[in-house]
């Protein structure tokens, strides 16, 4: 006489999910505070080659119609974004960085960088960018000759 089939089941156990879960839930722990520091950098990164941009094309406009052209910080510093201006003309507006701070060194005070018609820049100046609360920072350097350098390390002082 043969016996009736068993029926199978199919499914997880108890046992499996909270194993699984409780596995996600210790690589999610493990995953945030790199993700977070690595949001950080991309946000000074992408700061940083927006300024570099804006330097470029007022050093590019400044050398094509053999006048000074400036990058101006907006009302209330760096940090809240910048214009390039030519005779009074605004070519470009840039709005705030987000949650990244820029400081200009060696002078903080630092409000405009003004290219000749010949491309050049009256010192050198340096831009430091930087998030609070993590390690991402870069430094963003026009030399005398105009050309704008960025480094992944902090501005020397």
């Amino acid at each position: 006489m043969s016996r009736p089939a068993m029926k199978r089941h199919s499914g997880f156990t108890l046992i499996e999910i909270l194993v699984v879960l409780t596995l996600a839930g210790v690589l999610v722990g493990l995953a945030v505070p790199s993700f977070r520091e690595f949001m950080a950098s991309q946000r000074v990164k992408t700061a940083s080659f927006d300024l570099v941009t804006a330097l470029m094309m007022a050093r590019s406009e400044a050398v094509k119609r053999n006048t000074p052209v400036s990058v101006n910080q907006a009302a209330g510093g760096w940090t809240h974004g910048w214009t390039v201006v030519v005779g009074g003309t605004t070519l470009v507006n840039k709005d705030s960085t987000g949650n990244v701070n820029i400081t200009t060194n060696p002078d903080p005070a630092t409000a405009s960088v003004a290219f000749q018609g010949t491309g050049r820049v009256a010192a050198t100046v340096r831009f430091q960018l930087e998030t609070p609360n993590t390690t991402a920072v870069r430094c963003v350097t026009i030399s005398p000759t105009g050309i704008p350098n960025t480094t992944t390390t902090s501005c020397p002082t």
